[in-house]
């Protein structure tokens, strides 16, 4: 950029000056936010919490800086800029700053993105994916948990200590279709989460979509990134409080999160459904049950629908009996032989007992499972 020794100097002194806002020093020093920033150094300037609409930051160096609370950002006001690993970005920005989403954004339940890809008659489809902060749990039950069985032990710490991007959603047929031109489901409907899909297929679809939308980076949760997600920082037996079983399929406090044997067949309207005339204790009476579409019920805290409940949802991991040997920091357990091993799966589904829809409960298929209760969720890898 041509701007002038004597520019940059003054922009420079400004912002070495630390008990005042960005935004407010550059008012003072009479500088045009839309030119006096571009090529400038701005080496381990902390941005505060200012709005930055306006600015641009071209070609600037960013290497050290800290913009983790600034407003306003968006991608074109940072092209060809410098940061580095010491760069500190809002939590979700890095979304929009590599590429790999449409959009980004910010609401009570925390940082998101999304993505779209084009679907049939000239559309699009869109999947949002929310923001999982780093941190620490306590993975598996106690127990004296209510439905607890011996997989779900010994109660253990686990520690992520990165964040990383996960649907919102269970994968719809809609996002499916778009990505592999074709529909495996029994209960169709674009809305309702893709299902009888196997591990395999999975893996298929993860490969061929990242490499229709490079830098997406998408494949499945581990099941501690699992189980952390769902919990959203609660250590009850739901993330919507403890579970009290009344009956096989009756826990009460199921029916704001989750579609399970207890309800998911109340106001049934898909003339396939599954018989459920015969499933014990339900919650509610229902003769036809099934997937229900997704995001209906009460997200989580990390603004997360469906992590208990209407489908189970595959994860990376091998099969193990318990959590003896089990990896604390939030990776995948993958055994040497894991090619042909059992996988987990978590969540329950549609046609479970109330002790199945719970944080901690696991439960495992061959890869090749192919049932109208599997499906599955994303997360971003890298």
């Amino acid at each position: 950029m041509n701007l002038s020794p004597d520019t940059l100097r003054r922009a420079q002194a400004i912002l070495a000056a630390h008990d005042a806002d960005f935004a407010t020093l550059a008012r003072l020093g009479g500088l045009d936010a839309a030119r006096h920033f571009r090529g400038a150094n701005l080496r381990n300037v902390d941005f505060g919490t200012d709005d930055l609409g306006g600015f641009y930051f071209c070609d600037a160096d960013l290497s050290g800086a800290n913009l983790s609370q600034a407003r306003g950002l968006n991608s074109a006001m940072f092209a060809g800029a410098i940061y580095d690993e010491t760069t500190v970005w809002p939590p979700g920005f890095e979304a929009v700053r590599d590429g790999w989403a449409d959009d980004w954004g910010r609401d009570k339940y925390g940082p998101w993105a999304s993505f779209s890809l084009p679907a049939a008659g000239g559309s699009r489809v869109t999947q949002r994916l929310r923001w999982i902060p780093p941190g620490r749990f306590l993975m598996g039950s106690p127990k004296d948990e209510e439905g607890r069985w011996n997989p779900e032990g010994p109660q253990h710490e686990a520690t992520l200590a990165a964040g990383f991007w996960l649907f919102d959603t269970p994968c719809t047929q809609a996002l499916w279709e778009a990505v592999m031109g074709s529909n495996p489901s029994r209960f169709k409907s674009p809305t309702r989460p893709v299902e009888q899909v196997t591990f395999e297929d999975v893996r298929a679809f993860t490969e061929k979509l990242n490499a229709l939308a490079p830098g997406l980076g998408l494949g499945l949760p581990s099941e501690a990134q699992w189980e952390y997600a769902c919990r959203a920082g609660t250590t009850t037996a739901t993330y919507a409080g403890d579970m009290r079983i009344v009956g096989e399929c009756n826990a009460p406090v199921l029916d704001r999160i989750a579609w399970y044997g207890g309800n998911s067949g109340v106001g049934f309207e898909l003339e396939d459904g599954a018989d459920s005339s015969g499933w014990p204790e339900k919650q509610y009476d229902h003769t036809r049950a099934g997937t229900r579409p997704v995001g209906l019920k009460v997200p989580n805290a990390f603004g997360l629908h469906d992590m208990l409940g209407n489908v189970w949802e595959w994860c990376a991991d091998n099969w193990h009996d318990n959590y003896d040997g089990a990896p604390t920091d939030g990776s995948a357990w993958v055994d040497a032989d894991g090619g042909a091993a059992l996988r987990v799966v978590r969540g329950g589904s549609w046609l479970d007992d109330a002790r199945l829809v719970r944080a901690a409960f696991r439960d495992h298929y061959v890869p090749s499972n192919r049932n109208v209760y599997l499906g599955f969720r994303c997360a971003r890898v890298q």
